[in-house]
């Protein structure tokens, strides 16, 4: 069983994901994960096409749709 492993959050919000983690998610460079809400904090996970990324901003949240075509 994984130990518990820690990291450190930068100036700029960021983290380094520890090797082990990326070993067993299997992820590489280029990479998306989602962050699940749960109880007790937060589940973290490799992105796949069910975790509904949206096709227009790819996770970013900088979403680009024209909010009319919603309306269609």
């Amino acid at each position: 069983m994984l130990r518990q492993v820690t990291s450190t959050i930068t100036s700029k919000g960021q983290t380094t994901i520890p090797k082990e983690i990326r070993y067993m998610l299997g992820l590489e460079e280029g990479n998306k994960i989602v962050y699940t809400p749960c109880k007790e904090g937060f589940i973290i996970s490799r992105a796949t096409d069910k975790n509904n990324i949206c096709p227009y901003c790819k996770g970013t949240g900088r979403c680009k749709k024209n909010k009319e075509s919603d309306s269609s």
